[in-house]
């Protein structure tokens, strides 16, 4: 928007709504859409999911200016190892690390949750077969893990706000669960949601008389 072509059209517009009716409130509308220019379409968790996959890529390979382009401003990521890093953090951090990880990496079970209209939360279970090495130190992928990322509408795109990730393991042994079972445990997790979810509510309390 250019701030000398509201004050030189200040005048013309003055005299136009002295002569004219009052805009109707559609006209308002549309003139503030398109004013607002381009804006990002309401999201799927696969749509979200793509960009999750484009920030691994980007994480992977140590391509920060990508990574960053990602994310929104303020931004917080809470890492597998407990580390709370902001938007600037993250991006130095991506810029130095380098990761050698197996093809056949897998983001899967999203699931998708509306805040509001302009902020999603998607979870998913990442799966990843590598290193990764930063500050000279080489350490084996976490894998798989819970991940989490509040996603926020920025103009004609989503761009992520938060992002966490927990480690999936057998409390009893340390170690990652085989993936079939985990996947069995999400099986019976979202059963036991949507069961609760098709429960009656409660009857509703007489009213006091």
């Amino acid at each position: 928007m250019k701030r000398s072509g509201l004050f030189q059209g200040a005048t013309v517009a003055a005299l136009f709504f002295a002569a004219c009716a009052a805009p109707t409130s559609e006209s308002v509308e549309n003139a503030s859409t398109e004013a607002a220019g381009p804006v990002a379409p309401t999201p799927t968790a696969e749509a979200l999911l793509a960009l999750e996959r484009e920030a691994n890529e980007a994480y992977f390979k140590g391509d920060a200016a990508s990574f960053a382009g990602l994310l929104n401003e303020p931004f917080v990521m809470l890492g597998a190892d407990g580390a709370r890093l902001d938007k600037t953090a993250t991006t130095e951090m991506v810029a130095g690390v380098r990761c050698d990880v197996k093809d056949g990496w897998t983001l899967d079970e999203p699931r998708l949750s509306k805040i509001d209209a302009d902020i999603y939360v998607l979870s998913y279970r990442s799966t990843v077969d590598g290193t990764c090495t930063l500050d000279g130190r080489t350490e084996k992928a976490p894998s798989p893990v819970r991940a989490a990322t509040v996603w926020v509408r920025s103009a004609e795109t989503w761009r992520a706000a938060f992002h966490g990730e927990n480690p999936i393991f057998d409390p009893r042994t340390g170690e990652a669960p085989p993936a079939e079972t985990a996947k069995k445990k999400e099986a019976s997790s979202q059963d036991a949601e949507a069961a609760l979810e098709a429960r009656p509510g409660a009857p509703a309390a007489d009213p006091a008389t």
